[in-house]
């Protein structure tokens, strides 16, 4: 759910105080401003050592417990001998040993269920908390008591009768849980902190009265104004300080710092990791630019329009962040039952206890099933009563679904995330259990983000297909763009030779102009041949549409005087 808050009444911090003094966990993680935000995952970090570093040491005095109470009684160790020898009558060294050893287990490393538990008494419910904190002071207080009558009746009564390890082993078993609960979390919360880190912590800033660049300015053609302050030097600055209207430079394979519209220059961006597509898009004067994005070999100046949580990887991250806070019907079903599922437990226990103390104290039951002998280790009366009530409490903690449900949840958007999937809820990840069929919209795209060439088509009749394959080859090798390296791979996997280019200009988003083995070489779209005066005939022109329509990106090639056709 949300909260919503006048920030005149109340601060972020006093609604965290509120929640934490309602027995729940709260951390104020700040506005989605990806310039001065931190890492939502941190927090979820410093839990996850502190659920960590619990466990371990509640470990750590659990297994010399579970050894002594489990698997020293069945073994002939000639430890097993020394340890039942009785250090006061009624006590052996052994159960002293592990009384003293699960003490600070229970006190110590479960007294954050103690304090949650009363937090959430105290505001009138009882949480899960509660019935940990019930399960195991039981187990505990059960051993204690049996521990005392043993001692009182010099071990005529109440020896062995302890379940001080129950104690132990849930505690710790609930502490295990919690660790991997904020530990996936906190997996799944790297995803946001990965977006965060796209956007650079400084921009250059260029002063100056700039137009938007299309020629169309308030005082005219702005294009020579804007030329005018290209030359000027840039200032460096902190992302966060900059304004709506700033223009900033964006270097050859810098990151873009904040969103806006290109002014000036022409290059190509690589937005891969907001669209998906492998493929760079052509930016000049006019076109929009995202924050995070990756410049090509141009260089972009950018006039910033969106700040703070308007940027478009701001709204991303509040997607992604909220996608945690969403409940899957199961889990708020979970919730409900879990409110109502402390209190049954209880009464149920109560209930129990009350029965069996009835059904003994008037000989309901017949002699030979409650044991009356003194001498007897067995519990006998009213002390089977209540163990029978104590071990409702013991078996209903933890609850599996107040447990299971939320962890399932979180592992699988985990999982998700480190696949690069990322769920809008925990309610689309239970919807997505009934999908038959998945419909991608990304028309010829959808791909493995490798590019490939499919097909090489030569018009040149003076010309072999490994001869032009060279030529186009080598005059790519000085190029770093994804279709360049696609070309160059396809020529060395069919064993042809290249060879470096010389006199190499590149024209961002359109193409490439050098000179191969003493050849012209021009590369590039239906632009860059337009503009060196090249156009393709009906016949050509229809074929290149066809492979268009299927999705295929064609590179076109011209050679010396005559177009490579």
């Amino acid at each position: 759910g949300k909260v919503r808050y006048d920030p005149a009444l109340v601060q972020p911090a006093q609604l965290v105080d509120a929640i934490e003094s309602a027995g729940f966990g709260g951390t104020y993680m700040g506005s989605m401003d990806t310039a001065t935000a931190t890492s939502p995952a941190e927090a979820l970090h410093k839990e996850m050592r502190g659920w960590r570093a619990q466990f371990g040491g509640s470990l750590a005095f659990t297994l010399p417990v579970v050894f002594l109470s489990l698997i020293l009684p069945h073994t002939d160790l000639h430890l097993k001998k020394r340890l039942n020898v009785d250090v006061i009558p009624g006590v052996t060294c052994k159960l002293l040993l592990v009384w003293l050893l699960v003490t600070p287990i229970q006190f110590g490393f479960g007294a954050r269920f103690y304090r949650r538990a009363y937090k959430s008494l105290k505001h009138g419910s009882a949480n899960m908390d509660v019935l940990v904190a019930l399960g195991t002071s039981a187990a505990y207080f059960y051993s204690v008591v049996f521990t005392v009558l043993s001692i009182t009746t010099g071990g005529d009564e109440g020896r062995e009768q302890t379940c001080f390890e129950t104690s132990a082993m849930l505690i710790t078993f609930i502490l295990l849980g919690k660790w991997l609960e904020t530990s996936v979390k906190g997996k799944a919360s790297e995803a946001i902190s990965k977006l965060i880190t796209l956007q650079p912590p400084t921009a250059l800033r260029c002063d100056g009265k700039w137009g938007d660049g299309t020629g169309e300015g308030e005082d005219g053609d702005d294009t020579a104004a804007n030329a005018a302050l290209v030359d000027a030097e840039p200032v460096e600055v902190d992302v966060s300080k900059l304004r709506v209207g700033d223009v900033v430079k964006v270097l050859p394979g810098a990151q873009i710092p904040i969103d806006g519209v290109v002014v000036r220059g022409a290059s190509t961006v690589d937005e891969s990791m907001l669209t998906g597509e492998a493929l760079p898009v052509s930016k000049a004067a006019g076109a929009a630019a995202v924050g995070g994005t990756i410049n090509g070999s141009g260089v972009l100046w950018v006039r910033v329009n969106a700040l703070g949580s308007e940027t478009v990887l701001a709204k991303v991250m509040k997607v992604v962040s909220d996608a945690q806070l969403r409940k899957p019907q199961v889990q708020a079903f979970a919730d409900r039952v879990s409110g109502y599922f402390v209190p049954c437990v209880i009464t149920l226990a109560l209930l129990v206890w009350i029965v069996w103390a009835y059904v003994i104290a008037y000989h309901l039951l017949p002699a030979e099933l409650v044991d009356h002998d003194p001498s007897s280790m067995h519990p006998s009366g009213q002390m089977l009563a209540f163990m029978f009530g104590c071990a409702v409490l013991v078996i209903a903690c933890p609850c599996a679904m107040g447990l299971a449900t939320p962890t399932a949840v979180m592992v699988g958007s985990g999982v998700g995330a480190s696949n690069g999937v990322l769920f809008r809820g925990g309610d689309v990840l239970e919807r997505a259990a009934q999908v038959t069929a998945v419909v991608f919209d990304k028309t010829g795209t959808l791909t493995t983000g490798r590019l490939s060439v499919s097909e090489v088509r030569v018009w040149a009749s003076s010309l072999t297909a490994p001869q032009f394959l060279a030529l186009v080859g080598s005059a790519e090798r000085g190029s770093e763009h994804p279709i360049a390296k696609a070309i160059t791979a396809h020529a060395a996997a069919r064993g042809v030779p290249t060879v470096e280019p010389v006199d190499f200009v590149a024209a961002a988003g359109q193409g490439l102009q050098c000179s191969v083995d003493g050849r012209a070489v021009l590369l590039g779209n239906r632009s860059w041949m337009g503009e060196n005066g090249l156009a393709l005939d009906a016949g050509q022109e229809e074929w290149v549409a066809n492979l268009e329509r299927g999705g295929v990106t064609v590179v076109l090639a011209a050679l010396g005087d005559a177009a490579g056709r």
